[in-house]
């Protein structure tokens, strides 16, 4: 999915690197209370939890409660494709000024990750403000871009010559060094020659001292930084779009299936919770599911969560009109600051590495109640989104069921529902 391929790393933020590091405290969705008056539910979100006066504390965050333990996790799930391949991110490399933009919308949008079709458009749209910005410099009359005209005929006439073969891999090689040294030393970027660099081919090390030379030239141009990095941002902000992958034939499949497995169990009254609902574009899955889970009280409870601090006017207005509650958590740290018995978490894993998501899946497992249901999906593609039913029994989580809720299937059959059970 990821290649090694220097615009990759330049332009997509790890998001396991950044889950740990960034500042942002996520203490205060333990105070979001479930019943408590609409008016004072975001207020109850910034207050500190005490356990008096009123206010419920996490019971995840106490620590000595069996009930709260971790439970196991069944290791035969690792080997399903829902958890094989590289995560959606690479990390970046900080010369590059997509990177550095990149990582800020992040920050400002409390978004660390990136979902598969994020990684094309932003590669899409950095490669196409590349181009732009080397036919500004090749036109202008500027003396500062004098010396970048110079590199780049230089890159030119050694790319030409690898493509055309007139030179052997050896003499290729040093032409490179020479003249990506000097770039470096003219850019200030001593990365160009770093050990992983050295590691790649010619061809790609010309690419990345290209971008890098343009990169330098655009920041270094007081006319045209300003519109070099608006159209940074434009097209790293349009492509994080991406991230809130919605599909509605999938996801109604998805919550048909969970209710089918509920009813199954015969679970009536039950509590429910999309985790990473999206309340950027609203949480309208969360509205869906209510719609699909609430008729015969097969849930009486509907909430969503978000690593993104839902707005206050959102928090009251899917309160009021659809008896919704949103709240920020950030199960990969801790579990979820109550107990549910079924949990959703689509779209949302595949943004971690390999050992966050044991500590996301775990964390979720303990906010389950006996008995309770975690739905686990990705959406690889419009024929391919697997989905499977974790169910948690003492300290394990069992594997239980298995389906394809992808737009081009039927719907679950209830034969698999009634193997569930």
């Amino acid at each position: 999915m990821i290649v090694s391929h220097p615009l990759t790393s330049s332009t997509i933020v790890s998001a396991h690197m950044w889950v740990g590091t960034r500042g942002i405290s996520t203490a205060s969705f333990h105070n979001v209370i479930a019943n408590c008056p609409i008016g004072q539910f975001h207020e109850a979100a910034s207050q500190r939890p005490c356990g008096a006066g009123g206010r419920i504390e996490n019971p995840a965050a106490q620590g000595g409660s069996e009930s709260s333990t971790v439970p196991e996790l069944p290791e035969s799930i690792w080997a399903h494709p829902l958890f094989i391949g590289s995560a959606c991110f690479t990390p970046p490399t900080a010369w590059f000024s997509a990177s550095r933009v990149d990582h800020r919308i992040r920050q400002l949008r409390n978004m660390p990750s990136s979902s598969d079709e994020s990684v094309d458009a932003a590669l899409t749209g950095v490669e196409n403000i590349m181009l732009w910005g080397r036919k500004w410099i090749e036109t202008s009359a500027s003396p500062s871009s004098l010396k970048s005209k110079y590199h780049l005929k230089r890159l030119d006439q050694v790319r030409q010559a690898i493509e055309t073969g007139t030179v052997s891999q050896d003499m290729a090689t040093r032409m490179v060094d020479r003249v990506v040294s000097d770039i470096a030393t003219f850019t200030n970027v001593p990365d160009l020659t770093g050990a992983s660099e050295l590691k790649q081919p010619p061809e790609s090390r010309i690419a990345s001292a290209t971008r890098c030379l343009l990169d330098c030239a655009m920041l270094s141009d007081p006319e045209l930084k300003p519109r070099y990095l608006k159209r940074l941002h434009r097209a790293l902000d349009c492509a994080l779009e991406y991230n809130a992958t919605s599909d509605d034939q999938r996801n109604w499949n998805v919550i048909l299936w969970l209710r089918r497995l509920m009813e199954s169990a015969s679970q009536h009254h039950a509590s429910y919770i999309d985790v990473g609902c999206s309340v950027k574009t609203g949480a309208t899955d969360t509205i869906r599911a209510a719609t699909i889970l609430r008729p015969g009280d097969i849930c009486s409870e509907v909430h969503g969560s978000d690593i993104v601090a839902p707005r206050p006017e959102l928090v009251n207005r899917m309160f009021s009109r659809h008896r919704i509650r949103l709240y920020q958590a950030d199960p990969v740290r801790q579990p979820l600051y109550r107990k549910y018995d079924a949990i959703l978490l689509a779209n949302v894993h595949r943004h971690l590495d390999a050992t966050l998501q044991r500590q996301l899946l775990g964390n979720l497992g303990a906010s389950l109640t006996e008995g309770g249901l975690l739905i686990i999906n990705w959406r690889f593609g419009a024929t391919n989104s697997p989905c499977i039913c974790l169910q948690r029994r003492g300290r394990i989580l069992s594997w239980t069921a298995e389906t394809d809720v992808s737009t081009a299937s039927q719907a679950p059959s209830q034969q698999l529902v009634d193997n569930s059970a």
